[in-house]
């Protein structure tokens, strides 16, 4: 896929609600510790950065001044990688229920675990990231789905703003997975 295509296969503004804002990225951070590598992936979801082997895009957005975040990024890979991607998704998320990182100098336990949700491709993986301060409250609750299509992966992430607002993340993420679906087909 060209740059054009990858843009093309990520949300935009013109396809939420007009509460939802674009903002930029997080530069200048390094990957994120984890306290078992094979927890690696799913550590890699949070990061508010641009990641992946060759080509990649993404695009991040804020709901209003609140707290709800979405982003979406769209990885290319060569051969067999993208697949892989996700089989290394899906591996994390059956052999590491859990693990500590730390995310701006504070040390955070961290708990995945798959949503009931639907598929929303073949090969896609739904799961919720909780994470808290360690020996502190719940900090944050992310849904994710992650799919691959040929030799790009999408990431979608949605972080509401309290617990209610879980309900959206279904209709959000089959908004992204249709978006990269059809422009991967195209």
């Amino acid at each position: 896929m060209t740059e054009g295509q990858r843009q093309a296969a990520m949300l935009s503004e013109a396809d939420l609600l007009a509460e939802w804002q674009r903002r930029a990225p997080g530069v200048g951070r390094s990957a994120l510790a984890v306290s078992d590598p094979v927890c690696r992936p799913l550590a890699g979801l949070m990061e508010d950065v641009l990641w992946g082997p060759e080509a990649t895009s993404g695009a991040w957005f804020r709901h209003g001044a609140g707290e709800a975040h979405i982003s979406t990024r769209v990885v290319a890979y060569s051969g067999s990688g993208a697949m892989d991607h996700v089989v290394r998704v899906r591996g994390a998320l059956d052999e590491c229920p859990a693990f500590t990182t730390s995310l701006k100098g504070t040390t955070m336990n961290v708990s995945a675990s798959r949503l009931p949700a639907p598929r929303f491709a073949a090969g896609s993986e739904a799961f919720r990231l909780s994470a808290g301060r360690q020996g502190g409250p719940l900090h944050l609750q992310a849904d994710v789905v992650v799919l691959s299509h040929g030799t790009e992966v999408l990431s979608f992430q949605y972080t509401p703003t309290d617990p209610s607002g879980h309900k959206d993340f279904e209709p959000l993420a089959r908004l992204a997975t249709d978006k990269f679906v059809k422009a991967t087909h195209g």
